[in-house]
């Protein structure tokens, strides 16, 4: 006689397993710290293409400058400094976080993406800005 009777499988559990490691994690947030002194070289090179480029490579710099926030100047430029040196480590983290969560390449792509949009939005509030809608 053929048995019928399907195996029962555990159900999964509805926690996803966190991918990765901490040496993973140790080795992202080193390589953004290490990324900080090309970044600002970078920067030095990109303001000899005009202001406009800069925001390439520092998209937040020009977030806190635009004046459609009305951040005190004293205050902007001391964000913006500080910004600076702070971007690149933070998008470790927040990549070092991704990561931990969701796997490598989602972390990249996300952190890519904040940092497009993040450009998007500073290049469209500083043509709003000076030029108008």
């Amino acid at each position: 006689m053929v048995s019928t009777v399907k195996k029962v499988r555990p159900p999964r559990s509805a926690k996803r397993k966190a991918v990765g490691s901490r040496w993973v994690t140790l080795l992202i947030i080193l390589l953004s710290l290490v990324a900080i002194p090309f970044a600002l070289w970078g920067g030095d090179i990109l303001v000899l293409s005009g202001p406009a480029s800069l925001a390439m490579l520092y998209p937040f710099v020009v977030l806190v400058r635009v004046s459609s926030f009305h951040i005190p100047a004293y205050l902007a430029n001391q964000l913006a400094q500080w910004l600076m040196y702070l971007q690149f480590p933070l998008y470790g983290i927040f990549m070092a976080w991704v990561h931990r969560n969701r796997g490598f390449w989602i972390a990249i792509n996300a952190v890519v993406w904040l940092h497009v949009l993040a450009w998007l939005l500073a290049t469209w509030l500083h043509h709003v800005q000076y030029v108008g809608f």
